[in-house]
């Protein structure tokens, strides 16, 4: 029973964990199941297929909209009440897509969970950031970017077997399943805190996390934290606009911006979307219906790998050591494309493809997860809600930016030299990260909010104990 007892508090961390991820696999499948929804533009099975093939593939606006809803919600209901709201267009747009007789029922089904998608992945990272203790933060950050992966695989697997309608069941079971978890969360002590609620506060946070020395040194940190939170009741646009100038803020909007462009020219969509011209670039001719799908195995399979790398290695030493490696793999695929192409060695096209799968691997295993896991990081409580949405906005820039002009190059250059493109300016992405990007493993959130502020070690006061230690960033 004492064992019960002094493991309880991870007990209710996991069950928090398992909601966030059970929806974010919903979420991944929807995603996956919405794009994949009707037969290519020209089928004669439908007259009006082809108007909802196109806009289902540009779900940038609906997104964002579900990214500002989080933004707002989660400011105002706190994370669990907006995290139930958020999930509840998931679940209508299901239905809807079950029930749909005609392509405009469909559009609408996909815009409700493009809602969802954009604002329960997003509220995911902070619910993990804010309930989970520092030293478990990491791994279930990069579970939910290992969930969504496996939702979108398994979404990919049930639409080669099943009926798209039935599909669209089968992903409401566990999404509604979900929905029930999060409703019988804690309400989070950050938030709590924020407004005010100190003693509920403190309850919540010693349930989620256990009382002991550390997490007394945690929690005193939080409340003086969220003094400096909250604006006045009726702020001016000027203090408004002085406290988004302010380094706390712009610092982890710009490492965002960063890691989001990191994510995209690493190939975290270019790839996927634009595997079929990639392969038949690097000389591969046969065609292979089950390319995509081994894509998404790969992503997943490298997410669950880097979600226990981290667990025994810096968020900084995975990032720069896959990075790193990564860049050397497409370097080197470069220079053999680049030779065998004007005949100074033979061609096999076997090599430059194991090569770039190779580099799919070493990517997702960093650049691509750590991004996103860093959402649930690295935002001050003050200024959270409005950098998820700035942030957001910054992300879908990236992905549009680099799915629009990727196509450009590859038809206007060689492989080898659009690749060799994007591995230079990931080299300077990586190296302006290696100077701005704080290390947040085993870090409290507010020691990695001292660190974006200040760049250096922060003196914390126990509240047991009258004496100052440093902790260093």
């Amino acid at each position: 029973m004492s064992c019960y007892k002094s493991n309880k508090h991870i007990l209710y961390q996991t069950w928090t964990s398992s909601g966030v991820l059970i929806s974010v696999v919903c979420q991944g499948m929807m995603m996956g199941y919405t794009t994949r929804l009707l037969p290519e533009p020209g089928s004669d099975s439908n007259t009006y297929q082809q108007d909802v093939y196109w806009i289902a593939s540009s779900p940038s606006v609906a997104l964002i909209l579900g990214i500002l809803l989080s933004s707002i919600l989660m400011e105002v209901l706190g994370r669990k009440f907006a995290y139930v709201i958020l999930m509840i267009p998931g679940s209508f747009s299901l239905l809807q897509i079950y029930t749909a007789s005609n392509g405009s029922s469909i559009l609408a089904g996909k815009m409700l969970s493009a809602v969802s998608i954009g604002g329960v992945v997003t509220l995911a990272a902070v619910v993990i950031g804010e309930y989970s203790s520092p030293e478990q933060r990491g791994m279930f950050l990069h579970l939910k970017t290992a969930a969504f992966a496996l939702g979108n695989t398994m979404s990919r697997i049930l639409s080669d077997y099943y009926e798209w309608k039935t599909i669209a069941l089968v992903i409401l079971i566990p999404n509604l399943i979900s929905t029930l978890i999060v409703s019988s969360w804690l309400e989070s002590p950050y938030w709590l805190a924020m407004k005010g609620k100190l003693d509920t506060s403190e309850r919540n946070f010693y349930t989620l996390r256990g009382r002991n020395y550390n997490t007394k040194a945690e929690f005193e940190e939080l409340i003086r934290a969220q003094s400096k939170v909250s604006l006045k009741p009726r702020a001016s646009y000027v203090e408004i606009f002085r406290k988004l100038i302010k380094r706390s803020f712009l610092r982890p909007v710009f490492i965002i911006f960063m890691c989001s462009m990191l994510l995209e020219i690493s190939g975290r969509h270019i790839i996927p979307i634009y595997a079929s011209k990639i392969i038949r670039e690097l000389g591969e001719d046969k065609s292979n219906p089950s390319l995509n799908l081994r894509i998404d195995i790969i992503i997943t399979i490298s997410a669950i790998i880097s979600a226990i790398l981290i667990k025994i290695m810096k968020t900084r030493t995975l990032l720069f050591s896959t990075g790193t490696a990564s860049l050397l793999t497409l370097f080197s695929a470069n220079t053999y494309l680049f030779l065998s192409s004007n005949n100074f060695i033979s061609n096999h096209s076997w090599l430059p493809t194991s090569m770039f799968t190779l580099y799919l691997i070493l990517v997702n295993l960093g650049c691509t997860i750590i991004p996103m896991a860093l959402l649930g990081e690295i935002f001050p409580l003050a200024h959270k809600g409005t950098g998820l949405f700035v942030s957001g906005i910054l992300s879908c820039i990236c992905f549009e930016g680099t799915v629009r002009i990727f196509p450009y190059l590859l038809a206007g250059l060689k492989i080898y030299t659009t690749f060799a493109i994007i591995g230079m300016v990931k080299t300077v992405i990586l190296m302006i990260l290696y100077f701005v990007l704080p290390e947040t493993k085993n870090k409290t959130l507010q020691e990695i909010e001292e660190s974006i502020q200040y760049g250096r070690g922060v003196a914390r006061t126990l509240p047991d104990h009258d004496e100052t230690y440093k902790m260093l960033s």
